[in-house]
């Protein structure tokens, strides 16, 4: 049996532009992989699906088996840079006991630094570059953005003394926290 045969018979889709080297990623993962390099470094408007599809060896036309388009990659990624901490804020405050307030903030402070440690590239930046955040996917994932603000300024309202939490106000402790954070 040809090599091409036996590449065939293992793997399904079309051949690779440029044969796939060693790679315990998923091609989904590949192409993710390589959006968050190129937009990161490059920016998102400078960033074209031919790039992408070059820098993971595949044919252009392979990559729109995963994704949808351009779009549907920045959303995926921006959502990598969230989800995670997201997806963990209820339990945490279900779960942290109410009379330590610190250990809920430092847990999903915790999990947040994890998820864009280990998130590829460092996509956090994503959301202040400004081609990203004039792009119509932006105001998509904004939601997700505000819940998370929202969960960090439920903690840190909670954390804040007596004393520092009058002299800030109440509710200015969110505003301050948002402002601060400038998400």
């Amino acid at each position: 049996m040809s090599q091409y045969a036996l590449a065939a018979a293992t793997r399904p889709g079309r051949p690779r532009a440029i044969p796939r080297l060693a790679s315990a990623r998923a091609p989904r993962d590949e192409v993710l992989h390589a959006a968050a390099e190129l937009v990161v470094n490059r920016g998102y408007a400078a960033t074209s699906t031919r790039d992408i599809a070059e820098k993971v060896g595949i044919r252009q036309a392979s990559l729109y088996y995963h994704f949808a388009g351009k779009p549907g990659i920045l959303a995926e990624l921006l959502e990598l840079s969230v989800r995670p901490s997201l997806d963990q804020v209820m339990k945490i405050e279900q779960e942290c006991p109410g009379d330590v307030p610190e250990a809920a903030l430092y847990l999903l402070a915790l999990i947040d630094a994890d998820t864009l440690a280990t998130v590829p590239h460092n996509i956090g930046r994503l959301y202040r570059m400004p081609d990203v955040r004039s792009s119509e996917v932006f105001g998509e994932f904004q939601p997700a953005l505000r819940e998370l603000r929202a969960a960090y300024g439920r903690l840190g309202a909670a954390v804040v003394s007596g004393p520092v939490a009058a002299s800030v106000g109440g509710t200015s402790w969110v505003g301050c926290w948002t402002r601060w954070s400038r998400w």
